[in-house]
């Protein structure tokens, strides 16, 4: 695996879903999970040096974490804001056990984690009322849930989309996080292929020309698959990073709607 460029310590702006910027202090990492301390208040815009001057701290929430946003270029690391020092208090590092309800029999427990992988240990039921209700939540823990939970306790809301987007979601940022640890220079723009297929080749034909003549650089129709599809492959160049990509992806998943075709993905060649 390549190296995941971020250290424990690191301060980090989360992009949120809902808008905004999220502060978080890395406490404890490992190449696919961290363990994490969040502050609010959120930043309206991307947290730059007069903003961080201006930032104080006014309650903080504990979390672990997939690092997909770390890896894919999502999150980013930032410096520390001065007014951090009225949160030294605070042990960013001190792992906690993390409160749960059973959903099959509605008991209470705290999950503990080990703090070297960041998976979960040990399960104890009919824990301590007091640690209970001081603890932090147990939630999932893929990049995509945990940036909109966080949005939501920040206070710049949105909604959770359903099981199947939030997977594909994820997959996605797999591959643009797979590529950021193969190329030579993250700042490369790279061409990823976003491939669109079509169930009839004469859709494709008609599709390539409109998209040719709006100046999209576009493969040759191509029959693939068991079931015969004939797909385009669009060739966008972009930096390997998710933010940039989702734009694209948006774009491409719109654009196949448009012309009634498939959405079957993106990938790029490393360099």
């Amino acid at each position: 695996m390549g190296e995941i460029g971020f250290s424990v310590g690191d301060t980090i702006a989360i992009n949120l879903p809902g808008g905004g910027y999220g502060l978080a202090v890395i406490g404890r990492l490992n190449h696919e999970r961290m363990f994490c301390t969040t502050f609010v208040p959120r930043f309206p815009g991307y947290p730059d040096a007069a903003a961080l001057r201006a930032w104080k701290p006014e309650g903080w929430s504990s979390w672990v974490a997939d690092t997909l946003g770390l890896r894919d270029g999502s999150w980013v690391k930032v410096e520390e804001p001065a007014a951090m020092a009225d949160a030294r208090h605070i042990d960013v590092r001190r792992l906690p056990r993390f409160k749960f309800e059973s959903g099959k029999t509605g008991k209470l427990g705290l999950a503990e984690y080990d703090p070297e992988t960041l998976h979960v240990r040990r399960l104890i039921e009919s824990p301590d009322p007091e640690e209970y209700r001081r603890a932090p939540n147990l939630l999932p823990q893929d990049a995509t849930t945990f940036e909109i939970a966080v949005s939501r306790l920040m206070g710049s809301p949105c909604e959770l989309p359903d099981a199947a987007t939030v997977e594909r979601l994820n997959k996605e940022r797999l591959v643009v996080a797979m590529l950021r640890e193969c190329v030579t220079d993250t700042a490369l723009r790279l061409v990823f292929e976003h491939v669109l297929a079509f169930r009839r080749g004469r859709d494709a034909k008609r599709t390539r020309m409109k998209l040719l003549e709006g100046g999209f650089d576009v493969s040759e129709p191509i029959k693939a698959g068991l079931f015969s599809r004939t797909i385009l492959e669009v060739r966008l160049p972009s930096k390997a990073e998710y933010p940039l990509v989702r734009e694209d992806v948006t774009k491409m998943r719109a654009l196949a709607a448009q012309h009634g075709a498939e959405y079957d993905g993106f990938g790029a060649q490393a360099v």
